[in-house]
């Protein structure tokens, strides 16, 4: 993920009580699969397909883009596992970001914002509330600070060091 993008996970309504901090990395979000009707939905709200593998990809027409991703268990017709939505504010308009929740809204879905950790309802003034904490909002005013500060989140797996005999 850029430090530019802002992303946000779809989620069925029965994840509205979950606090687990683990709620991104959960495999049983689809268990009751999404609608086909709000998968047509998305998959015309961006225009260039660049789909790979089990990964349904759209991305908007600008450089450093916004895009939506629809992840399937295996293979591309196989179920959903995960639908996420990664805004580019420093590319993209308000608009593009509005029409995903209006979209979320319609079909009685929540959004979790992975920079906060917050399950929340997908109604444009309380996410812009959240967008406006992170650093892809950051990165409009400050490229190099948002990019200092994400590096300094990142977390560096351990590495064994095995003792010579």
């Amino acid at each position: 993920m850029g430090v530019h993008h802002y992303q946000l996970a779809l989620l069925p309504s029965a994840f509205a009580d979950d606090a687990s901090d683990d709620l991104w990395e959960r495999e049983d979000l689809w268990s009751e699969q999404p609608p086909s009707a709000l998968l047509r939905e998305l998959r015309r709200l961006l225009p260039k397909e660049t789909s790979w593998g089990p990964v349904e990809e759209f991305e908007s027409a600008s450089d450093w883009a916004s895009d939506l991703r629809i992840w399937h268990d295996g293979q591309r017709d196989g179920p959903v596992e995960s639908i996420v939505f990664r805004f580019s504010p420093v590319a993209d308009s308000r608009e593009v970001l509005e029409r995903f929740l209006i979209r979320a809204a319609r079909h009685g879905l929540l959004v979790y914002a992975r920079a906060s950790r917050c399950i929340l309802q997908p109604r444009i003034e309380i996410i812009e509330r959240d967008l406006k904490q992170s650093t892809a909002y950051r990165f409009i005013s400050d490229p190099l600070a948002a990019l200092l500060e994400a590096a300094a989140n990142v977390k560096m797996p351990e590495q064994k060091i095995s003792k010579l005999d």
